[in-house]
């Protein structure tokens, strides 16, 4: 659902993009960007409800098993139509 609308696509990138910019900023330890990105992410998802879904599937299947295999090459596709 995502991939096929390029307005979900790239809602999808800013999301992976704030979640980025929010791991290096947990990792200068600032707290105060780190709450602002992850309230924009929150912002985000919710204007992207199908992003919560493969997120949650990802954490929580064998990424060994065949099902496992597909959803990731599907999320690597997704993350594949993001610039850089």
């Amino acid at each position: 659902m995502i991939g096929a609308d390029e307005a979900k696509t790239q809602m999808y990138c800013q999301i992976l993009e704030r979640g980025q910019q929010m791991n290096e900023a947990v990792g200068e330890k600032d707290q105060k960007k780190a709450r602002a990105l992850a309230q924009d992410i929150v912002k985000l998802g919710n204007q992207l409800p199908e992003f919560i879904v493969p997120s949650r599937v990802a954490k929580q299947v064998d990424l060994n098993s065949p099902d496992g295999r597909e959803i990731a090459s599907i999320i690597g596709s997704l993350n594949h139509s993001c610039p850089e």
